[in-house]
């Protein structure tokens, strides 16, 4: 039942200011960093003697969903009213900028705010030399920090948004060289690299990884992973020794363990096959993550449908493993099947498994149809 109090602040339009320019100001004042945002559950007992509904710990920030309907408002009508003006000096569009954050972090799928920090970055950038422009350069870094902010965070709509997921894939593609310049300027290169290219992979991936674990199967993070790599080893190649090849052999094993982590994630396990192919020709690399797959689902006896699935293209694919190594994993698979326990549990006929609904009958038919074995025969 809401109080005298809560219906007054939902129609008072300074208590909704106030509650926009706090906002405002701590996104200010956190300017440059990622922050951990989280709005607060329905019926949150704020601290005691706390009057805020917007609760601050460093770079936490928690706030209510009423208060941030509030802020929203008061950030979309003067978003629009900055837009009605007939020239955009940098006060004006510095306003608009600060109004958009809050807009986004309401509604990560306002394309028009979108659209307007896109507008904001192509302006400075026909207005200055680019290779000369320290404010160009910081406002793509805090850009960055913003929308890592919104996809790390306990959001749920902002860390699957195609929108903000886009708006990053176009930020890199339009200043990469730039964001490099960031990263080397403030040091951010680990030493001994020989370029910003492989540092900006593992950065990015680690995001996308981040945004993974907050959200499942989340598919547009982990195909803006596979835009990057593309985009990467198409468009910068680092030479024979440390060409695109060596920017998936480098990120393999933390991918797999990120996979290994989430099993029933088919996003990352559809990546980490694009990663696969990706891999040098090096028979004992692919073997060596496979071989790890396998003992995950062997030890575990894990029967879930997303690994199962990387499994069995593996296997149907050809050059990703030797022949006889896919012939032997496929051997292993159906004598999986054929375990007297398994067949128990599965068919209580005491029957073959193979056409069951179980994802490693499913495998075995996948394999059987699409892949070639000399020395395996069943029938499917």
């Amino acid at each position: 039942m809401s109080t005298t109090n809560d219906r007054e602040a939902s129609t008072s339009p300074a208590i909704s200011e106030h509650l926009y320019r706090e906002l405002t100001q701590y996104l200010h004042d956190h300017t440059g960093e990622v922050l951990a945002v989280e709005v607060l559950p329905a019926g949150f007992l704020l601290p005691s003697g706390s009057t805020s509904p917007i609760l601050q710990d460093g770079r936490n920030l928690g706030i209510t969903k009423k208060a941030l309907v509030l802020a929203f408002l008061v950030a979309r009508k003067t978003f629009f009213d900055i837009m009605k003006l007939e020239e955009l000096n940098d006060k004006a569009a510095e306003e608009a900028m600060t109004a958009t954050q809050v807009i986004l972090l309401f509604d990560p799928e306002y394309i028009t705010a979108a659209n307007f920090r896109k507008k904001r970055f192509l302006r400075l950038a026909d207005s200055q030399c680019i290779s000369k422009s320290p404010k160009l350069t910081g406002l793509i870094k805090n850009e960055l920090m913003y929308l890592e902010t919104l996809f790390t965070s306990p959001l749920h709509r902002h860390t699957k948004s195609p929108t903000l997921w886009h708006h990053r894939r176009w930020l890199v593609k339009q200043y990469f060289n730039e964001i490099c310049q960031v990263y080397n300027r403030t040091k951010m290169v680990p030493a001994g690299e020989k370029g910003a290219y492989k540092w900006l992979w593992m950065k990015e991936l680690d995001v996308v990884m981040r945004s993974g674990d907050r959200h499942p199967n989340n598919y547009y993070a982990w195909t803006y992973a596979r835009w990057l790599l593309d985009f990467l080893t198409k468009n910068y190649p680092m030479g024979a020794d440390g060409s695109d090849e060596n920017l998936a052999q480098d990120s393999a094993q933390e991918i797999l363990n990120w996979c290994l982590g989430h099993p029933t994630d088919i996003s990352g396990w559809s990546f980490l096959l694009h990663l696969f192919q990706r891999l040098p020709t090096d028979p004992l690399l692919q073997t060596s993550l496979f071989k790890k797959v396998w003992d995950f689902t062997c030890k575990l006896s894990w029967d879930g449908e997303a690994l199962w699935w990387f499994i069995r293209t593996v296997l149907a694919t050809r050059d990703l493993l030797p022949a006889s190594l896919r012939q032997q994993y496929f051997q292993h698979t159906v004598e999986r099947l054929q375990q007297p326990v398994r067949k128990q549990a599965l068919e209580p006929g005491n029957s073959p498994a193979f056409d069951g609904p179980d994802p490693a009958a499913k495998a075995v038919r996948f394999c059987a149809r699409f892949a070639t074995f000399e020395d395996v025969s069943i029938d499917v």
